[in-house]
């Protein structure tokens, strides 16, 4: 331990002092300093960590401190290692919420490995990355440190929003009438996701009518369909008619069994009829 009171790998020789008559009276120590060799001794460990792939880096648990990091972190933030070692990633404004970065000391510390913490990052140049990080606590000459891992899933999480923005297409057929043609399995959560999202186009395009399409829907489950009647409502509310068309056997059944007041939501055999009930209600409403 030096003076100030930090701890430092070292080799020590501890050597016997004799006297003439070969009788200790005391020892002999000669201390090297051998913090900086430490890290070189592991090479297999510092390779991996230069070479990786993946962002990684070493900072201390007290204060976010770097310490160590590789290739892949400085493309990540933008900064180079020089900029970053002996900084503090509050001082970078690196994470884009602080706080991320105090729950993921609380877990460590409290002897919790951190695995796949989705969280948000900001670049030298000012752009917000998405990111997965794990984390473990580790000693570092003789000092507790963060050792994180990170994944950048920006486009990952952009195209899956692509994916599930096609997944609901909301189609204009004609000024102040959308289509809504659904396909495939509509689950609590797609039916959220197109509420959201055709609320959004009715406020939008001023739409007065919506007709949406269960063609291509075999069946649905009861909290599904309470979600649908729900959509139903609400874009009710901002003053449009709905129109369901296309209902199948399984749906019927479904919005039956759950009680659906279907004498209150205007329904048609396929969509071309839907359409023209709607084509009928606009114009009704210009007139």
């Amino acid at each position: 331990m030096r003076k100030d009171g930090t701890r430092f790998w070292a080799n020590v020789i501890i050597t016997a002092i004799k006297d003439e008559q070969g009788r200790l009276c005391g020892f002999g120590k000669v201390t090297r300093d051998l913090t900086e060799r430490k890290w070189a001794m592991g090479s297999t460990f510092e390779k991996l960590f230069r070479v990786n792939p993946y962002p990684i880096m070493l900072s201390t648990l007290e204060d976010g401190r770097y310490l160590e990091v590789n290739a892949s972190f400085c493309r990540l933030t933008g900064y180079s290692a020089k900029e970053l070692i002996g900084q503090t990633s509050i001082d970078l404004g690196i994470w884009v919420e602080p706080d991320v970065r105090t729950r993921i000391v609380s877990e460590l510390s409290a002897g919790h490995p951190v695995r796949e913490v989705e969280t948000t990052m900001r670049t030298k140049s000012g752009q917000i990355r998405t990111v997965q990080l794990s984390a473990d606590l580790i000693e570092f000459t003789g000092n507790p440190c963060l050792f994180a891992t990170i994944m950048d899933i920006t486009e990952r999480r952009r195209l899956e929003a692509a994916i599930e923005e096609l997944s609901t297409p909301v189609l204009q057929a004609q000024e102040g009438l959308l289509v809504v043609p659904l396909i495939g399995l509509v689950d609590a959560r797609r039916a959220m996701q197109l509420r959201s999202q055709l609320l959004n186009d009715i406020r939008a395009q001023r739409a007065k009518a919506v007709v949406i399409d269960l063609t291509g829907v075999p069946k649905i489950d009861p909290e599904t369909a309470d979600g649908l009647l729900r959509t139903v409502d609400a874009v009710r509310l901002l003053g449009a008619h709905v129109i369901l068309a296309g209902i199948s056997l399984g749906i019927a059944d479904t919005l039956v069994r759950i009680g659906a007041e279907l004498l209150t939501v205007k329904t048609t055999a396929d969509l071309q009829n839907g359409l023209e009930e709607a084509k009928a209600l606009i114009n009704h409403m210009d007139q």
